[in-house]
């Protein structure tokens, strides 16, 4: 590890897409992202006018999280399918 005085940054924009990235922002299943843009990790929030307030399917591709009868809001659904991806881990070790 290296202090390198600046906030974590992430690879943002379509050159991320179809890859997949540790806490870090490296990528896992490639060296290198030829990515233009880097946001740090911690931001301010969107202006309030700039939010959305529609409820639209997010699909997650796991059973128990998309089998809700009711459509939730997208952050909701995210926050709750990386909770799973964290606990799972935990529930296989013995």
């Amino acid at each position: 590890m290296k202090d390198t005085g600046s906030a974590i940054s992430v690879p943002v924009g379509d050159a991320t897409k179809g890859h997949v990235f540790n806490a870090l922002g490296k990528p896992l299943d490639v060296d290198k992202v030829d990515a233009d843009t880097y946001w740090p990790i911690h931001r301010p929030p969107p202006a309030f006018d700039q939010l959305e307030s529609k409820t639209e399917m997010f699909v997650t591709g796991i059973k128990v999280i998309d089998s809700c009868s009711r459509p939730t809001c997208r952050a909701a659904r995210l926050a709750c399918s990386a909770a799973l991806a964290w606990a799972r881990p935990s529930l296989s070790r013995k």
